[in-house]
């Protein structure tokens, strides 16, 4: 369930993300983030075959797992350390990407 490596746009997207999952992000405020526009945010992901929703999903489902597997915290506490203001889409979102429901892994 390892994080795939990235470089380029998708790497430093990945990396901003990951250092504020539960941020509401939008392609606009990461690209003014990454200093370039939303346009050019989204062809330069578009040339590397990422979409900027999967990365966002990608990033967030992997904090998820990790804060699962390292705190004993609720899973709502950790839906919403993700980015996710509801549980249950929190959890079908975790168990579409992993197979498994978030109260399975622990």
């Amino acid at each position: 369930f390892r994080a795939p490596k990235q470089s380029g746009t998708a790497g430093r997207l990945r990396t901003l993300i990951s250092e504020a999952p539960d941020q509401t992000w939008t392609a606009h405020e990461a690209g003014r983030a990454l200093a370039m526009s939303e346009a050019t945010l989204r062809r330069r992901l578009a040339n590397e075959s990422v979409r900027f929703e999967h990365l966002l999903i990608d990033t967030r489902m992997h904090h998820a797992l990790m804060l699962l597997q390292t705190t004993t915290w609720s899973i709502p506490h950790i839906a919403q350390a993700c980015g996710y203001q509801s549980s249950a889409r929190f959890s079908n979102r975790f168990r579409a990407r992993f197979g498994y429901l978030p109260s399975a892994v622990r």
